[in-house]
């Protein structure tokens, strides 16, 4: 069956992809290809053009003697195609080294991640892989955060994920696993939704270390600043991170030169 580039498709979200069989043949089908919210969707195309490679991917998965090494390269591929992503999934020889390769895999289609997220094998090793993948989809980003397997650790990678959908930044900010130290991670993050940093602000575990964070960062809204100053658990480090903040109002820094709690370590951060 031949698939011509200019080939026109009945609905807009949908794309042909290329589906090999254990006989050599192929055949093109469709896949719903966007999934999360409709303001942040993400659509990756399958190629239909046909690549001598792609056979030979799919002759290595089924032959009888496959091992483990080879079904790791074949996880790590990024030229790897999405139908052969999930016939690794579902190979009998594929074992927490092999998901932990898939899940790394910058190009996993999003239905492998689910994949990934929903395997019987996958343990928080395979879960911190999937969340530190930068081109992590939202809808796998919110299975990390509902899995029963998903730990402080797994939380902690998925906060420094680069493209982190600000639904999954609530998530963790509201994660019974969440503890200072994560709350510290969100205040500093530059990525961080500036609404949510009102929320942080005022989270039962926020301590001084988290008000430093939020202190020192760049993208924290002017109105916040002050509250910061005058929260209870404010230490002279906080007063430091306003201090060096060179988005802080000149009458707030005004405020910090004349806080009870300023000393010379603060005031270093005025003068510079």
């Amino acid at each position: 069956h031949t698939v011509h580039p200019s080939q026109q498709h009945a609905h807009p979200n949908e794309q042909e992809l290329v589906v090999a069989h254990p006989s050599g043949s192929f055949s093109v089908q469709t896949s719903e290809m966007e999934f999360g919210h409709k303001d942040q969707q993400i659509s990756k195309p399958m190629t239909t053009k046909l690549s001598s490679k792609l056979g030979i991917y799919q002759e290595m998965l089924t032959r009888p003697k496959t091992d483990v090494g080879t079904l790791r390269r074949l996880a790590s591929n990024p030229n790897l195609h999405p139908d052969l992503q999930r016939e690794i999934l579902n190979h009998p020889e594929t074992n927490n080294y092999v998901l932990r390769d898939l899940a790394s895999n910058i190009d996993l289609h999003p239905d492998a991640q689910r994949g990934v997220l929903n395997h019987p094998k996958t343990g928080k090793y395979e879960l911190q892989d999937l969340a530190s993948n930068k081109n992590l989809h939202p809808d796998a980003q919110r299975g990390i955060l509902n899995h029963p397997k998903t730990d402080e650790n797994v939380l902690g990678s998925l906060v420094y994920n680069p493209n982190l959908h600000p639904d999954a930044q609530r998530g963790i900010l509201n994660h019974p696993k969440t503890d200072g130290d994560m709350l510290r991670r969100l205040a500093d993050n530059p990525n961080v939704h500036p609404d949510l940093h009102r929320e942080i602000l005022n989270h039962p575990k926020t301590d001084d270390s988290v008000l430093g964070g939020l202190a020192s960062n760049p993208n924290v809204h002017p109105d916040l600043h002050r509250e910061i100053l005058n929260h209870p658990n404010t230490s002279r480090s906080v007063l430091r991170g306003l201090a060096d903040n060179p988005n802080v109002h000149p009458d707030l820094q005004r405020e910090i030169l004349n806080h009870p709690n300023t000393n010379d370590y603060v005031l270093g951060g005025l003068a510079s």
